[in-house]
């Protein structure tokens, strides 16, 4: 059901917010930037938005040193876990 999706999509936004505060709080810098650049994506997938219009914006904001080593990274382990979306040359 379309709720459960939404309501789990809630949860992290919700735990993304709260981790980014507490990362503040702590001078945490590299899991504010994290909660930073990601706690908006699960609202805008509720409301409906494009996942490409969202991944343009993450990549948009996505900038600095660590933030950008760390989504090579997690794009990389995408692709290792979901072999059928590797692009082929």
């Amino acid at each position: 059901m379309i709720m459960e999706k939404d309501l789990l999509l809630h949860l992290l936004y919700e735990a993304l917010i709260l981790m980014r505060a507490r990362s503040s709080n702590e001078k945490d810098k590299i899991n504010f930037e994290l909660c930073n650049i990601l706690h908006n994506i699960p609202l805008q997938l509720i409301a409906g938005e494009s996942d490409k219009e969202i991944y343009k914006k993450l990549l948009h904001h996505a900038k600095g040193d660590f933030i950008e080593k760390w989504l090579k990274m997690a794009q990389e382990n995408f692709f290792k876990m979901h072999p059928e979306y590797q692009i082929s040359n």
